[in-house]
């Protein structure tokens, strides 16, 4: 996921980063507060030991994987945090 979010000149580059998710949880803060589940889930699956690592099952019954509903819920409530925010903004 993290390599999916970052771009990576060289597959050195990509093979450091996953070392250093995987020796001491090293993430760029702006993806751990853009998308803190997401980055939960990502460091469970890097773990060092394979036994910590959630299967695909898992994976796909987490709340990483939204049914269209519960999309539709997510970004009606993200629109009207933002409508607030902007109504702040405007006063």
């Amino acid at each position: 996921m993290t390599l999916a979010l970052l771009s990576f000149l060289t597959e050195s580059e990509r093979y450091k980063r996953i070392e250093e998710l995987r020796n001491n949880s090293s993430v760029p803060v702006e993806l751990l507060a853009r998308w803190p589940e997401q980055i939960k889930m990502l460091l469970l699956m890097v773990d060092v030991k394979p036994m910590l690592r959630p299967s695909a099952k898992e994976l796909l019954d987490s709340d990483l994987y939204l049914d269209k509903d519960q999309i539709i819920l997510h970004l009606e409530s993200r629109i009207q945090e933002l409508e607030t925010k902007n109504e702040l903004l405007t006063k």
